[in-house]
């Protein structure tokens, strides 16, 4: 359906643009080059909860196929990132009605996939997300965690200056 909305935020739409409602909150003008002005609004990722015994070696096994593991006591965009990892073990474990009790302890992880997974604004493939299942099913004594993605703002992973 097109409608023809008002100025987001004061800003006309370019001339011999349509613009297109997505749901509520967002549009998309055709016509011109959109890639240059979205911006990633979140980050897909598979929360889960790793034995600290295992941690370090997981995140390396997992680097190898292209899939970042960041604690979500340090995750760099959130204030209180420790006190978040607190609340997310809790609800996990308050979800799993003491089927996950062992994990009182374990370390709160978010998983991204890494660029080898991504094609531009593309939902990610579902190739990625059954390795990213696979993977995890492999480490089953000592991880937990419930099938499917969340999302959070975006994480950023250093580079090196070209």
């Amino acid at each position: 359906m097109v409608t023809q909305l008002e100025p987001a935020w004061g800003i006309p739409a370019p001339k011999g643009s349509t613009v297109r409602t997505v749901g509520r909150l967002g549009v998309v003008a055709s016509g011109m080059d959109n890639r240059i002005m979205r911006q990633r609004t979140h980050e897909n990722v598979a929360t889960v909860l790793v034995d600290p015994a295992v941690l370090s070696s997981f995140e390396l096994d997992l680097m190898a196929h292209d899939f970042r593991v960041w604690p979500v006591h340090s995750a760099p965009t959130f204030v209180d990132a420790p006190r978040l990892a607190f609340q997310l073990r809790r609800s996990l474990i308050d979800w799993s009605q003491g089927a996950w009790a062992v994990a009182a302890d374990w370390t709160v992880v978010w998983i991204t996939f890494g660029e080898s997974w991504l094609n531009g604004d593309e939902p990610i493939p579902w190739p990625a997300h059954s390795a990213l299942w696979n993977k995890l099913a492999e480490y089953r004594d000592h991880v937990r965690y419930n099938l499917g993605l969340g999302g959070v703002p975006p994480l950023s992973v250093r580079r090196e200056p070209h």
